[in-house]
């Protein structure tokens, strides 16, 4: 049954503007925060490499062995 009342953009009815409605896009959102989630850890892991070359740097500017780094790794374990 299609009633009278018309969409006044479209000018279809309301029954063809109900049942041509979108459903939302649940699966559109899940890529959207799987892409989220690979650019945080890519973040992490760049911010884990540069914290690593910044100890290493500051080793080598205090002119600290590696013997007395190995042991402090070996102690942390």
């Amino acid at each position: 049954m299609k009633y009278i009342t018309r969409d006044i953009i479209t000018s279809n009815t309301i029954e063809e503007v109900a049942t041509t409605t979108a459903a939302p896009n649940y699966l559109n959102d899940f890529f959207i925060d799987l892409l989220w989630f690979i650019i945080i850890q890519i973040l992490v892991i760049i911010l884990i490499i540069v914290l690593a070359i910044l100890i290493i740097l500051l080793l080598v500017f205090f002119n600290t062995g590696w013997e007395e780094v190995k042991d402090f790794m070996l102690n942390i374990a």
